[in-house]
């Protein structure tokens, strides 16, 4: 029964997307953006009602219907479940400020020193407070507070800029936290747009865009076990995952496999010294950098819930080896 009940909400889940994507292709822009971002409220409007000691039990309820897996809160085994118990019970304001794009920033400039860190080019409480006039030719606009919200500016005089204040307006009304399915530390970000440099290294040889090399550290218990690789954002996101050795290892989770040679980075050590600095005294955290052409290294993000704890992983066993590598804290928040 339980199998047939899982089957009939993927099979109502399509049909909602498919309704979406319809959506998305015949009405404008504006319209549809509007429409995502009323639904996005009323849905946090609900989450944010629910009484906090119900937090772990809806945590398990969402996650049984997404995976039609069963998953027991009090004995977690694999990753996606770790991840699920993290966010029921270790949920730190500590988490909240390092997940914060904006104050994260001293804290790597505390650990592995400001070289690391991208340009700075303003901070605001506001979308109204931005002055697009003092901002260089290309750079990038995010919230602090959450993830995905960014506004890629590659060439300033084709951006619209009413369009774009809109936009970040609304992102700063929204709790991250109860979008994401309860990654609860974000209730400890501040709500801000900063604007940093536009990272690049350069158009692909196909001449089809930019491409931006991401090294995301995958830490546990402060040591880096894997090195995983992302690439080829402009035709098609690709995925690999490496051994502080640099050999391949045989999964992935969520999006195609990079079966191409990656070259090992000549600075490899130092991005993994780099992590392990930064991911010191979390039971698990994954660390982002990306790799510039001349060598520069840039720290990205620090990202304590990976997925959300939904990640698809292939061969599906990954799951339950990368949850032995993840010791959790001893006592929950």
């Amino acid at each position: 029964m339980t199998a047939l009940v899982g089957l009939f909400i993927r099979i109502v889940r399509v049909s909602i997307m498919t309704a979406r994507e319809f959506l998305k292709e015949n009405l404008p822009a504006g319209m549809v953006e509007a429409v995502v971002y009323a639904k996005t409220r009323n849905k946090i409007r609900k989450r944010k009602a629910l009484d906090s000691s119900k937090m772990p039990d809806e945590i398990t309820r969402l996650y049984e219907e997404r995976t039609s897996a069963s998953l027991d809160l009090a004995h977690p085994h694999t990753y996606n479940e770790k991840i699920q118990w993290m966010k029921a019970y270790h949920s730190t304001p500590e988490y909240g400020r390092l997940a914060d794009k904006y104050l994260v920033r001293n804290f790597v400039a505390d650990r592995i020193g400001e070289k690391y860190l991208s340009k700075l080019y303003g901070v605001w409480d506001s979308a109204d407070e931005i002055d697009f006039s003092s901002l260089p030719q290309s750079f990038v606009l995010k919230a602090t507070h959450g993830c995905q919200w960014n506004v890629i500016v590659p060439d300033k005089t084709k951006l619209d800029e009413r369009v774009t204040r809109r936009r970040l307006a609304r992102w700063l009304k929204l709790d991250y936290a109860f979008i994401s399915d309860y990654e609860l530390h974000y209730r400890f970000c501040e709500p801000r747009i900063i604007a940093e440099e536009y990272l690049t290294n350069g158009s692909l040889s196909d001449g089809s865009g930019d491409d931006l090399w991401d090294y995301k550290f995958w830490c546990f218990g402060g040591r880096c076990h894997f090195v995983q690789f992302l690439s080829n954002r402009a035709t098609g996101l690709e995925m690999a995952f490496f051994n502080r050795e640099w050999e391949k290892t045989p999964f992935v989770y969520s999006y195609p496999r990079n079966e191409r040679e990656i070259a090992k980075p000549e600075n490899l050590d130092e991005m993994i010294e780099a992590a392990e600095a930064l991911a010191a005294g979390f039971p698990h955290v994954r660390v982002d950098f990306y790799r510039m052409s001349d060598g520069r290294i840039v720290f990205g993000e620090m990202t304590f819930t990976s997925m959300g704890g939904y990640c698809d992983w292939d061969p599906p066993e990954t799951d339950e080896a990368l949850g032995g590598l993840f010791e959790l804290p001893k006592r929950p928040y």
